[in-house]
């Protein structure tokens, strides 16, 4: 890490390019279909130093199962390295670092709770574990009522599921939900998983009263 980014919205870290290959692409890359990229490559650009968007890694490292273009999930920008920490290193190698200014987690494709980071589209794909028979669900993050400070998030899942053979008994799937979110005896508190009869127990939009999968009550962004 480099000095002086303790006290902002960011931390910049350095690293060698010899070792990991970051671009920073627009975050409009993640609207485009996880097929076209994979077939098609990216269509878009990296952006220039400097510029803040969605961080992209390509591992030089792991011959063989190498991570080409992985989308971390982090809003990032590339800088060069500081005339004050290149004077540090030997000058024959100085050019082969940079610095990843990182500024969190991309909120679209992600949430947070109790300092851990969810990604939407792994949420969902749990939720179509077939054993688990889930019709719909939906997560809602809220402050604690009894918490003024407003600093305590509570995380609550709503469950509705179906009727059918070969689904795993509801304390079961209790157990898998906890497991996923990392409940534990000192966090549980924050968490209230609640298993539905029927959709009315669901938030809806207010324009076409969809179920929203993900509710965020908390007034953070």
């Amino acid at each position: 890490m480099t000095v002086g980014a303790v006290d902002k919205n960011y931390t910049d870290f350095i690293f060698d390019q010899r070792l990991i290959h970051l671009e920073v692409f627009p975050l409009s890359i993640e609207e485009l279909e996880t097929v076209d990229r994979n077939q098609h490559g990216y269509n878009i650009d990296p952006l220039s130093e400097g510029e803040k968007g969605l961080l992209i890694q390509t591992s030089l490292q792991r011959l063989r199962h190498p991570l080409v273009r992985y989308v971390c999930g982090d809003v990032a920008s590339l800088h060069p390295l500081p005339e004050t920490v290149q004077r540090k290193l030997p000058q024959e190698t100085s050019h082969h670092y940079k610095v990843v200014r990182i500024y969190g987690r991309d909120r679209r494709i992600s949430f947070d709770w109790y300092g851990e980071y969810f990604e939407f589209h792994i949420v969902q794909a749990l939720m179509r574990t077939e054993s688990w028979g889930v019709l719909q669900y939906q997560i809602i993050l809220r402050n604690k009522e009894e918490d003024a400070s407003g600093v305590a998030t509570v995380l609550e899942v709503r469950i509705l599921r179906g009727t059918g053979n070969g689904q795993i008994s509801e304390q079961e799937l209790t157990r898998e939900i906890r497991n996923f979110f990392m409940v534990f005896d000192f966090n549980e508190e924050l968490f209230q998983l609640i298993f539905l009869s029927n959709y009315s127990g669901f938030v809806r939009s207010t324009t076409g009263r969809k179920v929203i999968n993900f509710v965020n009550w908390t007034g953070k962004s």
